[in-house]
């Protein structure tokens, strides 16, 4: 069996707090088992929870229109998702699937604004946290670009090229 408050701190927003205030956060938790490759949420969802992972494995991923996956990340143990959509009120981003069985504590919208209430500098933490998901997910998709430019802004300097000498 896992240690609740444990597993609370490996979540890096709630590192801070003192032990009352976890303990505040445990009773507004549910629990929740899910099996391998179970959907858990879709992109486009409402963003009325956010999740923690006890253990197990998930994939946060994108489809195109002609459903081709791009995975964005990889998550684990003590790993989260869905607080942006909390916080934002937009609907969910991404698609999320196990990848693997796994177990997870969910935050519902409802009892995350009592917890922001009565801790608001947890939003603080949050906020740094989302900061370095955009900044590992920005230099992820510019090497992309950069790849996509290498092949296609050669062709594109050749065509220029090509046209000039008319």
């Amino acid at each position: 069996m896992f240690q609740i408050t444990e597993v609370l701190k490996k979540v890096p927003f709630f590192q801070a707090l003192d032990q009352e205030a976890i303990h505040y956060v445990v009773d507004k938790l549910k629990y929740k088992a899910y099996q391998k490759e179970e959907v858990i949420c879709h992109a486009g969802d409402p963003g009325d929870k956010m999740f923690i992972i006890i253990n197990g494995q998930v994939k946060v991923a994108v489809y195109s229109p002609d459903n081709e996956e791009n995975v964005i990340a990889h998550l684990g143990s003590g790993d989260h998702f869905g607080e942006m959509a909390l916080l934002t009120g937009e609907p969910r981003s991404a698609s999320v699937i196990t990848t693997q069985a796994a177990e997870m504590f969910i935050l519902d919208k409802t009892n995350f604004d009592e917890v922001i209430d009565r801790y608001p500098s947890i939003t603080l933490s949050m906020g740094k946290v989302m900061s370095r998901r955009l900044r590992r997910i920005l230099q992820k998709t510019s090497g992309t670009k950069a790849r996509v430019t290498a092949v296609t802004g050669s062709l594109t300097d050749r065509s220029l090229a090509d046209i000039l000498k008319f």
